[in-house]
């Protein structure tokens, strides 16, 4: 019995250009997905994070760097194309509007009503900011999937630690009681982009600290430089209540239907 092995291919929103030439045009190869990729979503338990890695790690196809060299924005690009290929581009989702607080559901094409932002040819890191309370000049990288575990085990680190002698869900999960509250990623992630601060380089420890320091109009300006440039497929959204007609600022939402429509 023959084995499909078609192939498709996909235009990472980097366009290749900080792989050293490894990805021309950022174009890589890929599979659709099939029943040991279902198997997956069936197993639960994995954090998103781990989720997306392990199946780009089945689905690309002669990829000349590891899956975790990838840009977090390459790599969540492609797991949304990879969607879209097996499963169709129509993602449907539950909505609640903030105003009026209507349940209703809502779809979007994923591939379509998502902008992606792409790098240009001469985009080079690291990018430099100068930031305005301070006046200094910060520089900073873009994240690769490896960082994304590091910020994935520092949130476990902490989860756990907030709910030592609490009985753990499937898997060794921590109760959502335990992740309410402030963000323990937030300083930790945006740490992790920092190259150098006013020309000096600084490790993550240094950075760390520094990023606590931070004024707002400094973080400000630090986050939009990021945020503007970051290849990526961008999952903010803006959804009107079919009652009330109140514009929701939402994100695209990880929920099973996604990775497993019925």
């Amino acid at each position: 019995m023959p084995f499909d092995k078609a192939y498709r291919t996909i235009d990472l929103p980097s366009r290749g250009v900080l792989y050293d030439g490894l990805i021309p045009d950022g174009r890589v190869k890929c599979t659709i997905w099939d029943t040991t990729i279902e198997e997956l979503f069936a197993g639960g338990g994995s954090s998103p994070t781990a989720l997306v890695g392990e199946i780009l790690e089945r689905c690309l196809v002669d990829l000349p760097i590891p899956v975790n060299d990838l840009l977090i924005g390459d790599r969540y690009y492609a797991f949304f194309a990879l969607r879209a290929e097996s499963y169709g581009d129509e993602y449907e989702f539950p909505m609640r509007c903030s105003a009026c607080k209507l349940q209703f559901r809502h779809t979007i094409s994923i591939m379509n009503d998502l902008e992606v932002i792409t790098l240009d040819d001469d985009c080079r890191e690291p990018i430099e900011v100068i930031l305005p309370h301070l006046g200094i000049t910060v520089a900073y990288r873009f994240l690769r999937g490896r960082d994304e575990d590091d910020i994935d085990k520092h949130l476990d680190r902490i989860y756990k630690a907030r709910a030592k002698g609490a009985k753990l869900g499937k898997g060794g999960q921590v109760p959502q009681s335990y992740k309410k509250g402030t963000d323990p990623s937030y300083k930790f992630r945006l740490a992790k982009h920092i190259v150098s601060i006013d020309g000096k380089d600084v490790d993550f420890d240094v950075a760390l600290d520094w990023i606590g320091t931070l004024k707002s109009p400094d973080s400000l300006a630090l986050r939009r430089s990021i945020d503007q440039n970051d290849p990526r497929i961008d999952i903010r959204l803006t959804i009107e209540c079919p009652r009330c007609e109140y514009l929701n600022e939402t994100f695209l939402p990880f929920t099973p239907e996604l990775v497993s429509p019925r």
